[in-house]
Formats: structure tokens, C-alpha cells, sequence
């Protein structure tokens, strides 16, 4: 006979003695949640702060003035208009945008609550690469991404919302290179299949967040060559004889098909205004050596981000007046060093060193020049590269100082950098605050001098606005939106002579300013100089005929010197052009209807 009681005290022995290793799995699974939940939470507390924020700055031209994210969902609208000023084509970004307002209407906190948990997962993905690049030193990868998620370099990125492209770039850049090396590992052909269908996926997406995601295809291969231990020229060449890379060839010359039916084949949306980026109107090697320059401000600005601004415009950033200036050089040195690492070191750590260099490559002016001539946020994707650089530094100092010490330093630096970033977020509380501050952090920047200038005027504070003006006019007296400016506030303070130089200044620059010309035509008819405010009308209409204002002073001028058909016809024109100007239709209906000319 069986001896069922004899079984059923084995089995509670064994189950008894199971309940252990449970527990133990249980807590071992939880052990190595902690880490990404930590790196999760301090992703977002250095930004908290931001969800306070309103829309600021460039917001309001790509997002609440964008017809594809104020409009209904139109999908074929976002993937067929660029943004603003012409070249620049991301409609995934522009889509997300769309989607935020179609769902939450203009609230600021849900896009900044977006951005905060787009740059949450883009520093999980960093902790994922690091983990994979280094498995020896797992410290080191934690401590990369923990930089990465509370670094202050990146506030324009994150709480500024248009940084949402960068943001949006590298979430998906990173997710091509962990799919594609994933499928590069699978044995089983639809494992395979299944990752590579997903990094392609992965990297379309991120160039159609923002085109210089171009670069995420060299660091994919340079990727797979460091985790695969096949380092070395030779490895490159049979990497590169792989068919898998010619569909993510053809991805991208998809979306450069779809970027340039936007916005042209030949054309680059404008020329590009020496305000904004100076290096693109000097020699070629002026442009290199300054911008070799620049990223010596960049990485020095990583290490110390004491200053920060929203704006580096000319004269801020002035091109190098030689080719031995010591920024410059100092690049050439740190590019030098970082190939001697590439050449000797092993594929993880040349990777890693290799990594800010080919990210920054088509946003560096280095190459061509680009719509800007340095950006905070243009450092968001190839800081991840600086980020392990310091990671490998402090660790490295576990050789001289007992591990207490060196985890001491660690952690006293990510505190000192999220209260930086905390910081730093409040000065995109609203245009007068991020205004304010640009102009102080940038002193020697016309246009944030101009901006701050446009904050004043807003806020009435006119003859500090005049001040703020005649700055910026000082350190580029080549822009007509300046002497614009200056004439508007002299013509609200009553200064009227002022402002009529200063639309004359405006003018000189722009001829086709229509601005400068409507104000000389409203001067005029208020100063009842009829002959010149006819002409300043004309001069105003012959660039931009349905101007309402242009037809009102033109009206007004003509009834004032005796036309008074010509006036009024004139004055019916305007209010077509503005027909809820009520004030018009008044004056329309108050005046006496015309006679017939006698024959």
C-alpha cells in the first residue's frame, strides 16, 4: 500500500523549504527595480518646478502660432508644412504637439508634464546603453544616466517645450541602438526580424522628431561593433557589408524625399540671418575654427553650468579673429585625445568617447552652417557621451580614495546639478522672467537684449524699454526690428520726432519694412502732413496690399486733401480688409454720400 501520509510530509517539507528561495527571488527582483525607480524619480524631481511654467520664448511661433497644432487634427497638414522659419520638418514633434492641445486644450502643465516623461525615459535608455556598454562596471552606467537625468544643460531641452524635438530624437535614437543590437544577438530568424522591424521603426521616428537624428545610423553601427567585441576596422567593413543597413538607408531617404517635398529640394527655407548664426557669412574657415571654438563652451559648460541662457545671438558669440584662438585649439586637443582612445581603447570605452562627436556633428556648424549659432538644447543628445566621461572619471577615483569618499562626491555633484536644474527652471515661468534673465546672462546678445526690451513694452514700462532698445541697437545697429522698436516706444511716449527717425533708420535698412511704413503713414495723418503720409501709404501698399491700416491712412489722406471718392473708396476697402472694425463703419456711415459728377 502507498504511504499517502508519507508523501504529504515530504511535500510540506519541501514546500516549507521552497518558501525561502521564493522569498529570496521575490526580493532579488525588487533589489534590481530599485535602481530604475530611483533613476525614474530623479528624472523628474529637479522638475517639478516645470509644470509651473507657461509658454515661452519660441513656443508661441512653433506651437500656439503653428496653424497644424491650433487647427483641428490634420494629418496631412503636419506632415506637409514645415515649421517655422521654412526649413525645419519634424512632424512627428509637431503631432505630439497637436495632440496635446486636441486632448487638454492650451493647458502648459500637460505639455511640460510630456516633456518631463519624455526626458524620464530618454534617461532610463541611458541607464540601458551604460549597463550594456559597461557590465563590469554597472556603477558606472547608473552614474552616467543619474548626470544625464539631473543635469541643469538641459533645462532648454526639457522645460522649454520645443526642446520636445531633441527630447523626442534621442528617446527613439537610443531605442534603435538597444533594437538593433538585440536583433543582432537573436538566433531565432523571427526574434531577428522582430527587433529589426522595431529599430527601424525606432529610428524613422526619431528623424521625423528632428532631421539631425541622421546621426543615430553611425552610432548604431559603432554600437553594435563595441557590445559584439568586434572593434577594429576590419569588423566595421564586414558590419557594413550587411544588408540589414541598406533599410535604414532607405528609411532615411524616405524622409528626406518627405522633408524636401515641405520644404524644397534646392532651397533651405532663407537665408540664414547673421544675428542668429554669424558663422553663416564668414569664410569657411573662420566658421570651422569658431566653431570649434563653441564646443569648447559647450563641453567647459557641461563640467560648470553656472551660466545658462536662452540666447548665445551675435554679438554674444563673435567668429574667432585667427586660427590659433586657445578655444579652438583647445577642441583640437580634446578631438585628438578623444582618437587616441578610439584607436587604443577598448570598443566600449572608444564608443563611449566617439559618442559626442558623431552626435554633434550635423549641428556643430562644423559641416555647414545652421540656423543657430549655439543652443543648450542642441547638447541634450550628445551629452550622453560627457555624461559617461565623468561617470568613468569618478570612478576612476576609487583607485586614490576609499569608495565612502568617492560615493560622497557623487552624490554631493548630481545634488549640486538638480539644484541647478531646479533653479534654472524657474526662469521659464513666463516671457518677462526668461526675458529678464537672458539679458543678463547673455549681455553682449542683441537679440536678448531686443527681447528683453519687447517684455517691457508689454508691460508698460516704457522708457526702461527704450533702454533696453537703444542696447541692443548699440550692439548691432544693422537690424530694423530695433529701430522699429525705438519708434514705437517714442511714438507711445509722444516723442514723435524720435520716432520718426527711428522708422526712417527702419527704413533704410528694410525698404520693404511695412511696419515702419503704416507708422510713418499714421505719423503723418496725426500731424496732418498729408503729402508724406500719401507717400509713406503708397511705399506701404506697394509691398503689402491687403494692409487695412495702409488703406485707412491712405483714405483719411485723401478725403483730407479733397478726393473724397477716392477716400471713401479707400476708407470701404480697409473694412473689407478689417470688417470688425467698427469704428471704421462708423465713420464710413457718418460721412455725407457723394455726388455725382455734373457732366
Amino acid at each position: 500500500m502507498t504511504n499517502h501520509a508519507g508523501h504529504r510530509s515530504i511535500e510540506q517539507k519541501a514546500g516549507r523549504n521552497a518558501e525561502p528561495v521564493l522569498r529570496a527571488l521575490a526580493l532579488a527582483r525588487s533589489i534590481r527595480v530599485l535602481p530604475w525607480l530611483g533613476l525614474g524619480i530623479a528624472s523628474v524631481l529637479p522638475y517639478a518646478n516645470a509644470l509651473h511654467a507657461g509658454f515661452v520664448f519660441d513656443d508661441w511661433i512653433q506651437i500656439r502660432g503653428n496653424p497644424a497644432v491650433t487647427s483641428e487634427l490634420d494629418w496631412f497638414k503636419i506632415l506637409a508644412v514645415p515649421l517655422f522659419p521654412g526649413n525645419l520638418y519634424r512632424p512627428l514633434t509637431v503631432a505630439t504637439f497637436a495632440l496635446d492641445r486636441a486632448w487638454f486644450g492650451w493647458e502648459a502643465w500637460w505639455f511640460h508634464a510630456v516633456n518631463i516623461g519624455l526626458h524620464t525615459g530618454v534617461s532610463l535608455l541611458v541607464a540601458a546603453i551604460g549597463l550594456r556598454l559597461f557590465p563590469r562596471s554597472p556603477a558606472m552606467g547608473w552614474l552616467a544616466a543619474a548626470i544625464f537625468a539631473v543635469h541643469p544643460q538641459h533645462t532648454e531641452a526639457v522645460t522649454g517645450l520645443v526642446g520636445r524635438a531633441e527630447l523626442l530624437a534621442a528617446l527613439f535614437g537610443l531605442a534603435t541602438l538597444l533594437c538593433f543590437e538585440q536583433g543582432r544577438r537573436s538566433s531565432m530568424p523571427w526574434r531577428m526580424r522582430g527587433w529589426m522591424a522595431l529599430a527601424l521603426t525606432s529610428f524613422t521616428l526619431a528623424l521625423l522628431a528632428k532631421e539631425s537624428a541622421l546621426t543615430v545610423l553611425p552610432l548604431a553601427l559603432l554600437y553594435v561593433l563595441a557590445v559584439s567585441g568586434t572593434w577594429s576596422l576590419p569588423g566595421a567593413g564586414q558590419e557594413l557589408f550587411r544588408l540589414d543597413w541598406l533599410a535604414f538607408l532607405a528609411c532615411a531617404a524616405a524622409v528626406l524625399v518627405l522633408r524636401g517635398l515641405a520644404v524644397g529640394f534646392l532651397g533651405t527655407g532663407g537665408e540664414i540671418d547673421p544675428v542668429d548664426n554669424i558663422l553663416a557669412s564668414v569664410p569657411v574657415w573662420q566658421r570651422v575654427a569658431t566653431a570649434l571654438a563653441v564646443q569648447w563652451e559647450y563641453f567647459s559648460q557641461f563640467c560648470f553650468p553656472l551660466v545658462l541662457s536662452a540666447d548665445y545671438s551675435y554679438p554674444q558669440i563673435v567668429p574667432v579673429g585667427h586660427a590659433f584662438h586657445p578655444a579652438t585649439w583647445a577642441t583640437v586637443a580634446l578631438v585628438a585625445g578623444i582618437g587616441w582612445v578610439a584607436w587604443r581603447a577598448e570598443g566600449p570605452v572608444a564608443f563611449a568617447a566617439l559618442f559626442p562627436l558623431v552626435a554633434f556633428s550635423l549641428t556643430s556648424n562644423l559641416l555647414f552652417p545652421i540656423g543657430t549659432v549655439r543652443g543648450d538644447r542642441l547638447a541634450y543628445f550628445p551629452s550622453i557621451g560627457w555624461c559617461w566621461w565623468l561617470a568613468g572619471a569618478l570612478c576612476l577615483t576609487r583607485r586614490w580614495l576609499p569608495t565612502p569618499v568617492m560615493g560622497a562626491l557623487a552624490v554631493s555633484l548630481l545634488v549640486a546639478y538638480g539644484l541647478r536644474t531646479y533653479e534654472r527652471n524657474a526662469d521659464w515661468a513666463d516671457q518677462a522672467t526668461l526675458f529678464t534673465r537672458t539679458a543678463q546672462d547673455s549681455p553682449y546678445s542683441s537679440k536678448a537684449h531686443k527681447n528683453y526690451a519687447v517684455a517691457l513694452r508689454d508691460a508698460g514700462r516704457l522708457d526702461e524699454a527704450r533702454l533696453a532698445y537703444q542696447r541692443a541697437w548699440e550692439l548691432y545697429p544693422r537690424d530694423e526690428g530695433i529701430a522699429f522698436g525705438l519708434g514705437e516706444v517714442c511714438d507711445r511716449l509722444g516723442r514723435s520726432s524720435e520716432a520718426e527717425l527711428w522708422y526712417r533708420k527702419a527704413l533704410a535698412i528694410d525698404p520693404k519694412h511695412v511696419g515702419s511704413w503704416n507708422n510713418l503713414c499714421r505719423l503723418y495723418v496725426l500731424q496732418a502732413r498729408w503729402a508724406e503720409a500719401e507717400q509713406a501709404c503708397r511705399a506701404g501698399l506697394r509691398q503689402n496690399a491687403a494692409h487695412a491700416n495702409l488703406w485707412k491712412g491712405l483714405g483719411l489722406t485723401w478725403l483730407n486733401r479733397g478726393n473724397a471718392n477716392a477716400g471713401r473708396e479707400a476708407l470701404l476697402i480697409a473694412l473689407r480688409l478689417a470688417p470688425k472694425d467698427e469704428t471704421l463703419r462708423g465713420y464710413i456711415e457718418s460721412l455725407a454720400a457723394p455726388k455725382e459728377d455734373e457732366p
